[in-house]
């Protein structure tokens, strides 16, 4: 089993599972911000560089720039736009999953 440590010293268990880890809400706790409960953080390697992704019962979502500007250039791998499904106030700023998402980004990287 691997584990994961933020910046506050807290440790989160993970587990590495074929092309990726798995990774849950429940780990994150509020500041998780996707509907699905759980994924997969998976890394992949195209043209452009290393694509973070999480892979959900609802989609691929698309995590880091890389694999962002995909789906920004219609892509055909079907990524969604992670930022298109997170909670945003009334100025636009997103209400949660900041934090989780670079941790992710930074956990998918770690895996390339």
């Amino acid at each position: 089993m691997k584990a994961l440590v933020l910046s506050l010293g807290v440790i989160f268990p993970t587990y590495s599972v074929a092309e990726g880890v798995a990774v849950s809400a429940s780990t994150y706790g509020d500041d998780w911000p996707f509907s699905a409960d759980e994924g997969v953080i998976r890394c992949e390697i195209i043209s452009s560089g290393s694509a973070v992704l999480l892979e959900t019962e609802q989609g691929t979502f698309a995590l880091n720039g890389t694999a962002l500007g995909q789906v920004e250039q219609t892509d055909s791998r079907g990524w969604l736009d992670t930022r298109e499904f997170q909670a945003r106030d009334e100025n636009g700023f997103f209400l949660n999953g900041v934090t989780t998402v670079q941790e992710l980004i930074k956990l998918g990287l770690e895996n390339c």
